[in-house]
């Protein structure tokens, strides 16, 4: 019975602010209607308004946990993802260097097949010109580079199996 009377004077009371309200000229909205029915529960029953307001706290707290634990997953990819590049960076700098070198060799063993003496250096095939030059101040010409004197047995083959 006691239920049921507090529904017929909340029921009076909401009546009322409605007609208040359109007397002052503004009509009634929905929103204007749940902020009177929140503060009329309020004031009956605040220990009830109050679990309410509880059970969206706790609600609002897990939603923001499982936020929290996605962002930090997203940020531990993005950091792996990060570091995987950035070794993908070196490595790929590693092979442009490589490459280069390669390049450098096999530009230096061209221009060595086209002048045997280059591949004793830049300045070997002037050191033999100069010594041609002088010839005359010599009584025997020297005799050098001594490995232009030697060949390879299979010209595959690299390292020391020379032939004289």
């Amino acid at each position: 019975m006691v239920s049921i009377y507090r529904l017929w004077t909340g029921a009076q009371d909401l009546k009322a602010c409605i007609a208040a309200l359109r007397a002052q000229g503004s009509a009634a909205t929905e929103e204007e209607y749940q902020t009177t029915v929140q503060q009329q529960a309020l004031e009956q029953d605040p220990q009830r308004h109050m679990a309410e307001l509880q059970a969206q706290i706790d609600t609002l707290d897990t939603e923001l946990q499982e936020k929290l634990q996605a962002f930090q997953a997203a940020q531990e990819q993005a950091k792996n993802t990060s570091t995987s590049l950035t070794v993908a960076m070196h490595r790929s700098k590693e092979a442009d260097e490589k490459v280069h070198d390669l390049t450098e060799q096999l530009s230096q063993h061209q221009c060595a097949v086209g002048n045997r003496l280059r591949m004793f250096g830049q300045h070997a095939a002037l050191l033999v010109q100069a010594i041609g030059a002088t010839a005359t101040q010599f009584h025997r010409m020297p005799i050098g580079p001594v490995g232009s004197h030697q060949a390879l047995k299979d010209s595959r083959t690299t390292g020391p199996f020379l032939s004289l």
